[in-house]
């Protein structure tokens, strides 16, 4: 019980703290966190991931500098092969394509976006 309750707790703790790094005005911390989003997943597993982490990683997509974007691309490769298939066909893809089916989606959001699916294929 008390491992359960902590991993709760950290999870929420953890959750936060990169909502909030991720908001940051200097996009050199919104790129630091994007390239911790392989290394979490790794040590935390696919379920944290899924239910703490994922819609937060999903941001760079959007982000307003190229050098944060570009980061989650390389990101979702590790992603994927830490993940496999599985979680590239139902998780990643059909986030990726809701945030490209947005209204008033930039050329260079929607060129992300493309770019982080085509690396998968390669």
């Amino acid at each position: 019980m008390a491992t359960t309750v902590g991993s709760e707790l950290m999870s929420g703790n953890v959750t936060v703290s990169l909502e909030g790094l991720m908001k940051e005005t200097k996009w050199r911390v919104r790129h630091a966190v994007i390239k911790l989003m392989a290394s979490l997943a790794k040590e935390f597993g696919k379920d944290f991931y899924s239910k703490n982490v994922e819609s937060i990683f999903i941001q760079f997509l959007t982000d307003n500098v190229s050098a944060v974007r570009e980061a989650g691309i390389e990101q979702v490769k590790v992603l994927a092969d830490t993940f496999k298939a599985d979680w590239v066909i139902n998780s990643y893809v059909p986030k990726a394509v809701e945030v490209l089916n947005r209204d008033k989606l930039g050329y260079l959001y929607r060129i992300t976006i493309l770019n982080s699916i085509a690396v998968l294929v390669s």
